[in-house]
């Protein structure tokens, strides 16, 4: 089925406090669980979505982060530094 590119507010209000709690949060596992949470109620957050794969690709989840870097540029294609880093990690 077609990706909705609209943002539900409604839903994407209720995933911010898991966002927030996630950039707040030290342990890997636990950001990555907060940010998928939170993605479940909002997919459409290009920056989460980003964030999401900046904490996979610290830890080395490579293919992960690639997924998530994608899902940002699906969202806002002109999302600050992912092509580059995407680009990076492709490369690779």
């Amino acid at each position: 089925k077609p990706v909705s590119l609209k943002r539900n507010e409604k839903a994407c209000r209720q995933a911010r406090p898991f966002f927030y709690q996630a950039q707040e949060t030290q342990d890997p596992e636990r950001r990555i669980a907060l940010y998928q949470r939170g993605l479940r109620l909002c997919p459409q957050s290009p920056r989460a979505h980003a964030e999401l794969a900046e904490i996979y690709d610290s830890i080395g989840e490579r293919r992960e982060a690639v997924e998530e870097y994608r899902e940002a540029l699906r969202y806002d294609p002109h999302y600050p530094d992912v092509r580059n880093r995407l680009a990076e990690l492709e490369g690779n």
